[in-house]
């Protein structure tokens, strides 16, 4: 079988809408091949604009955070930079100058896998982490953005959900995160 694109149409099989199977009949007077015909239809659908959809928390969540509970790494004195990188996906907190951790100790950096996202919320677990959870493995770490202060605050996997502390609220705030 031939691998022509287009063939023209005889007055014998122009009434016709299927000349045989692999073919189609257009209306103006011409044979198409049924695969081009789906991949040019296909090439014409992704050359079309798309409309813009909504941007997942990972495209907005990166940013400067304070704390709203410690003077000492709030957004005048130490804020932090939240960032997304990878592959693999990470998420990096950098701070100007070294903080206290609580669960970690003095650090200017924390870095951490990124096991999940949905639109409020990413699923973490810190990288080098000594610290166990309830059962014994990894902390499972969730940071729930929030709207009301724009910012985010922790949980983990083996609390309950109510479960959300040292609250973060976004310094750059002109930046929405939904």
């Amino acid at each position: 079988m031939g691998t022509a694109l287009v063939r023209p149409v005889t007055t014998k099989n122009c009434n016709q809408r299927r000349l045989r199977d692999d073919f189609l009949l257009c209306p103006a007077g011409l044979a198409f091949h049924n695969r081009c015909m789906r991949i040019l239809a296909l090439c014409l659908l992704l050359a079309l604009p798309h409309p813009a959809g909504a941007q997942s928390i990972i495209d907005t969540a990166a940013g400067t955070y304070g704390s709203l509970t410690d003077p000492a790494t709030s957004c005048e004195a130490n804020p932090h930079q939240l960032e997304f990188v990878g592959p693999p996906a990470h998420v990096q907190l950098k701070w100007a100058a070294p903080m206290h951790d609580p669960d970690e100790g003095p650090t200017d950096f924390a870095r951490f896998d990124l096991l999940g996202a949905d639109e409020s919320s990413v699923t973490l677990r810190r990288e080098g982490s000594a610290l166990r959870s309830d059962t014994g493995g990894p902390v499972i770490w969730i940071m729930r953005f929030t709207a009301n202060p724009l910012g985010y605050c922790w949980g983990r996997a083996d609390r309950p959900t109510v479960f959300c502390e040292r609250p973060q609220k976004r310094c750059d705030a002109n930046t929405p995160i939904s």
